[in-house]
Protein backbone atom coordinates (compact mmCIF):
# COMPACT_ATOMS: atom_id res chain seq x y z
CA UNK A 1 0.00 0.00 0.00
CA UNK A 2 1.27 3.75 -1.03
CA UNK A 3 0.52 6.60 1.28
CA UNK A 4 1.22 9.98 0.50
CA UNK A 5 -0.77 13.43 1.32
CA UNK A 6 -0.42 16.87 -0.21
CA UNK A 7 -1.32 19.65 1.45
CA UNK A 8 -3.13 23.06 -0.48
CA UNK A 9 -2.00 25.20 -1.73
CA UNK A 10 -0.81 23.55 -4.73
CA UNK A 11 1.05 25.45 -7.14
CA UNK A 12 1.83 24.41 -10.80
CA UNK A 13 4.73 22.11 -11.37
CA UNK A 14 6.14 19.00 -10.44
CA UNK A 15 6.04 17.68 -6.71
CA UNK A 16 8.56 14.80 -5.92
CA UNK A 17 7.22 12.48 -3.44
CA UNK A 18 9.73 10.69 -1.43
CA UNK A 19 7.65 6.88 -0.87
CA UNK A 20 7.94 3.84 0.90
CA UNK A 21 6.40 0.20 -0.62
CA UNK A 22 4.51 -0.87 2.88
CA UNK A 23 3.80 -4.74 2.53
CA UNK A 24 2.06 -6.38 5.75
CA UNK A 25 4.31 -4.82 8.39
CA UNK A 26 7.66 -5.01 6.74
CA UNK A 27 8.31 -1.10 4.90
CA UNK A 28 10.86 -1.32 1.67
CA UNK A 29 11.96 1.99 -0.22
CA UNK A 30 10.60 2.52 -3.47
CA UNK A 31 11.33 5.09 -6.08
CA UNK A 32 10.31 8.58 -5.85
CA UNK A 33 6.56 9.34 -7.28
CA UNK A 34 6.50 12.66 -9.40
CA UNK A 35 3.16 14.54 -9.31
CA UNK A 36 2.47 16.97 -12.15
CA UNK A 37 0.22 20.28 -11.38
CA UNK A 38 -1.09 21.83 -14.79
CA UNK A 39 -2.31 25.69 -14.08
CA UNK A 40 -6.31 25.44 -13.85
CA UNK A 41 -7.71 27.02 -17.35
CA UNK A 42 -8.78 30.12 -16.57
CA UNK A 43 -13.03 30.68 -16.65
CA UNK A 44 -14.16 33.05 -19.26
CA UNK A 45 -17.08 34.95 -20.27
CA UNK A 46 -18.65 33.72 -24.10
CA UNK A 47 -17.73 35.59 -26.49
CA UNK A 48 -19.04 35.49 -30.67
CA UNK A 49 -15.53 34.75 -33.07
CA UNK A 50 -17.67 34.63 -35.87
CA UNK A 51 -21.31 36.61 -36.15
CA UNK A 52 -24.67 35.78 -37.85
CA UNK A 53 -25.47 38.04 -40.82
CA UNK A 54 -28.96 38.86 -42.10
CA UNK A 55 -30.25 37.17 -45.45
CA UNK A 56 -32.88 37.53 -48.21
CA UNK A 57 -34.98 34.89 -49.50
CA UNK A 58 -38.16 34.16 -52.12
CA UNK A 59 -41.01 32.90 -50.09
CA UNK A 60 -40.96 29.20 -50.23
CA UNK A 61 -37.13 29.05 -49.14
CA UNK A 62 -34.97 28.35 -46.06
CA UNK A 63 -32.70 30.71 -44.53
CA UNK A 64 -29.80 29.54 -42.13
CA UNK A 65 -28.04 32.14 -39.89
CA UNK A 66 -24.48 30.36 -38.19
CA UNK A 67 -22.39 32.16 -35.56
CA UNK A 68 -19.25 30.76 -33.42
CA UNK A 69 -19.43 31.40 -29.88
CA UNK A 70 -16.23 30.45 -27.10
CA UNK A 71 -15.87 30.51 -23.72
CA UNK A 72 -15.01 28.54 -20.60
CA UNK A 73 -16.89 26.50 -19.67
CA UNK A 74 -18.37 25.87 -22.92
CA UNK A 75 -21.67 27.84 -23.11
CA UNK A 76 -24.74 26.60 -24.01
CA UNK A 77 -26.23 28.03 -26.77
CA UNK A 78 -30.08 29.71 -27.58
CA UNK A 79 -31.38 31.16 -30.63
CA UNK A 80 -33.93 33.86 -30.17
CA UNK A 81 -36.27 35.43 -32.26
CA UNK A 82 -38.91 38.41 -32.61
CA UNK A 83 -41.42 39.43 -35.60
CA UNK A 84 -40.09 42.97 -35.40
CA UNK A 85 -37.99 45.42 -33.91
CA UNK A 86 -40.34 46.36 -31.46
CA UNK A 87 -41.50 43.13 -30.43
CA UNK A 88 -40.60 41.19 -27.36
CA UNK A 89 -37.50 38.75 -27.57
CA UNK A 90 -38.24 35.01 -27.53
CA UNK A 91 -36.62 31.54 -27.72
CA UNK A 92 -36.92 29.66 -30.85
CA UNK A 93 -37.81 26.10 -29.94
CA UNK A 94 -35.18 23.50 -30.31
CA UNK A 95 -32.74 25.97 -31.77
CA UNK A 96 -30.14 25.13 -29.66
CA UNK A 97 -26.87 24.99 -31.60
CA UNK A 98 -24.65 27.36 -33.41
CA UNK A 99 -26.76 27.10 -36.80
CA UNK A 100 -30.45 28.52 -37.21
CA UNK A 101 -32.04 27.09 -40.08
CA UNK A 102 -35.56 27.98 -40.86
CA UNK A 103 -39.00 26.60 -41.34
CA UNK A 104 -39.97 27.68 -45.20
CA UNK A 105 -40.18 31.47 -45.00
CA UNK A 106 -43.67 32.90 -46.10
CA UNK A 107 -44.26 36.89 -46.50
CA UNK A 108 -45.25 37.08 -42.83
CA UNK A 109 -41.70 36.71 -41.89
CA UNK A 110 -40.32 39.11 -43.77
CA UNK A 111 -38.45 41.53 -41.79
CA UNK A 112 -38.56 39.03 -38.31
CA UNK A 113 -34.87 39.64 -36.41
CA UNK A 114 -32.47 36.80 -35.15
CA UNK A 115 -29.66 36.60 -32.34
CA UNK A 116 -27.92 34.24 -30.84
CA UNK A 117 -27.33 33.79 -26.96
CA UNK A 118 -24.55 32.04 -25.12
CA UNK A 119 -24.42 31.62 -21.31
CA UNK A 120 -21.64 30.15 -18.85
CA UNK A 121 -21.41 30.10 -15.01
CA UNK A 122 -19.81 33.60 -15.68
CA UNK A 123 -22.90 35.24 -17.57
CA UNK A 124 -24.08 35.58 -20.65
CA UNK A 125 -22.91 37.04 -24.19
CA UNK A 126 -25.38 37.98 -27.01
CA UNK A 127 -24.40 38.04 -31.13
CA UNK A 128 -25.23 40.92 -32.89
CA UNK A 129 -28.89 41.20 -34.47
CA UNK A 130 -29.63 40.26 -37.89
CA UNK A 131 -33.21 40.79 -40.10
CA UNK A 132 -34.37 38.06 -42.26
CA UNK A 133 -36.26 39.36 -45.32
CA UNK A 134 -38.75 37.84 -48.01
CA UNK A 135 -39.41 38.64 -51.07
CA UNK A 136 -42.49 37.93 -52.98
CA UNK A 137 -42.04 35.32 -55.75
CA UNK A 138 -43.34 37.80 -58.40
CA UNK A 139 -40.99 39.11 -60.78
CA UNK A 140 -41.22 42.41 -62.52
CA UNK A 141 -41.79 42.47 -65.81
CA UNK A 142 -39.13 42.79 -68.29
CA UNK A 143 -39.91 44.91 -71.50
CA UNK A 144 -38.79 42.70 -74.19
CA UNK A 145 -39.33 44.69 -77.48
CA UNK A 146 -39.55 48.03 -77.20
CA UNK A 147 -41.75 50.65 -79.26
CA UNK A 148 -40.58 51.39 -82.72
CA UNK A 149 -40.22 55.46 -83.57
CA UNK A 150 -42.62 56.09 -86.58
CA UNK A 151 -42.34 58.77 -89.19
CA UNK A 152 -45.87 59.18 -90.93
CA UNK A 153 -47.97 62.00 -92.67
CA UNK A 154 -50.64 64.47 -91.02
CA UNK A 155 -54.02 62.20 -91.06
CA UNK A 156 -52.09 58.73 -91.19
CA UNK A 157 -52.86 56.09 -89.21
CA UNK A 158 -49.52 55.14 -86.26
CA UNK A 159 -49.17 52.40 -83.98
CA UNK A 160 -46.88 51.69 -81.28
CA UNK A 161 -46.65 48.27 -79.54
CA UNK A 162 -44.54 47.19 -76.89
CA UNK A 163 -43.95 43.43 -75.77
CA UNK A 164 -43.39 42.17 -71.59
CA UNK A 165 -43.32 39.17 -69.80
CA UNK A 166 -43.99 38.61 -66.30
CA UNK A 167 -45.69 36.87 -63.34
CA UNK A 168 -48.95 37.74 -62.76
CA UNK A 169 -51.18 40.01 -64.43
CA UNK A 170 -49.70 42.80 -66.65
CA UNK A 171 -51.44 46.25 -66.87
CA UNK A 172 -50.43 48.64 -69.44
CA UNK A 173 -50.79 52.33 -69.14
CA UNK A 174 -48.94 54.66 -72.65
CA UNK A 175 -48.40 58.21 -71.86
CA UNK A 176 -47.98 61.21 -73.89
CA UNK A 177 -45.43 63.77 -72.70
CA UNK A 178 -45.44 61.85 -69.61
CA UNK A 179 -49.25 62.20 -69.67
CA UNK A 180 -51.36 59.33 -69.05
CA UNK A 181 -53.51 58.81 -72.32
CA UNK A 182 -56.95 57.63 -71.43
CA UNK A 183 -58.11 54.07 -72.26
CA UNK A 184 -54.86 53.16 -73.83
CA UNK A 185 -53.89 50.48 -71.32
CA UNK A 186 -53.09 47.47 -73.95
CA UNK A 187 -49.76 46.39 -75.42
CA UNK A 188 -50.64 48.38 -78.37
CA UNK A 189 -51.56 52.10 -78.83
CA UNK A 190 -52.97 53.27 -81.64
CA UNK A 191 -54.21 56.45 -83.29
CA UNK A 192 -55.98 56.63 -86.17
CA UNK A 193 -55.91 60.17 -89.06
CA UNK A 194 -52.92 61.20 -86.68
CA UNK A 195 -53.30 65.25 -86.29
CA UNK A 196 -50.35 67.70 -86.45
CA UNK A 197 -50.96 68.23 -82.41
CA UNK A 198 -50.22 64.49 -81.47
CA UNK A 199 -46.34 64.32 -82.78
CA UNK A 200 -44.10 63.93 -79.84
CA UNK A 201 -42.95 61.77 -77.25
CA UNK A 202 -44.52 58.10 -76.20
CA UNK A 203 -44.08 56.41 -73.70
CA UNK A 204 -45.82 53.13 -71.98
CA UNK A 205 -45.32 52.18 -68.25
CA UNK A 206 -45.84 48.20 -67.83
CA UNK A 207 -46.83 46.98 -64.39
CA UNK A 208 -46.76 43.45 -62.87
CA UNK A 209 -48.86 43.34 -59.93
CA UNK A 210 -48.29 43.66 -57.08
CA UNK A 211 -44.83 44.33 -57.15
CA UNK A 212 -43.09 46.18 -59.66
CA UNK A 213 -42.88 48.15 -62.81
CA UNK A 214 -40.89 49.10 -65.95
CA UNK A 215 -41.11 52.11 -68.13
CA UNK A 216 -40.23 51.73 -72.14
CA UNK A 217 -39.78 54.66 -72.97
CA UNK A 218 -39.69 54.62 -77.31
CA UNK A 219 -38.38 57.81 -78.63
CA UNK A 220 -41.28 57.52 -81.18
CA UNK A 221 -43.99 60.18 -82.56
CA UNK A 222 -45.69 60.75 -85.61
CA UNK A 223 -43.38 64.02 -87.20
CA UNK A 224 -45.13 67.05 -88.63
CA UNK A 225 -44.82 66.14 -92.72
CA UNK A 226 -41.54 63.58 -92.02
CA UNK A 227 -39.70 66.42 -91.32
CA UNK A 228 -37.59 64.58 -89.01
CA UNK A 229 -37.63 60.83 -88.11
CA UNK A 230 -36.62 59.55 -84.83
CA UNK A 231 -34.33 57.74 -83.80
CA UNK A 232 -34.82 54.32 -81.33
CA UNK A 233 -32.94 54.42 -77.50
CA UNK A 234 -31.73 51.25 -76.35
CA UNK A 235 -32.31 51.65 -72.58
CA UNK A 236 -35.94 51.32 -71.38
CA UNK A 237 -34.95 53.96 -68.97
CA UNK A 238 -33.77 56.12 -71.59
CA UNK A 239 -35.91 59.89 -71.45
CA UNK A 240 -38.02 59.79 -75.01
CA UNK A 241 -36.89 61.95 -77.73
CA UNK A 242 -39.14 65.10 -78.94
CA UNK A 243 -39.46 65.58 -83.05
Amino acid sequence: MLTFTVQPPVQPGTLIIPARLVCDTTSYPASSIGLHFATPQQATLPGFGTQPRSMAVRVGQTASFTAVASGFPSPALQWMSRASAVDTWEPVTGAAAGTLTTAATTLADNGRQFKLVATNPLGSSESQEVTLTVNSDEQPPVIGTQPAPLTILTGSDAAFAVAASGTGVLSYQWRFEGQPITAANAPVLRLTGAAAAQAGRYSVVVVAMPRGAWKATPPCSPSRRCRRRCRPRPSWRSPPSST
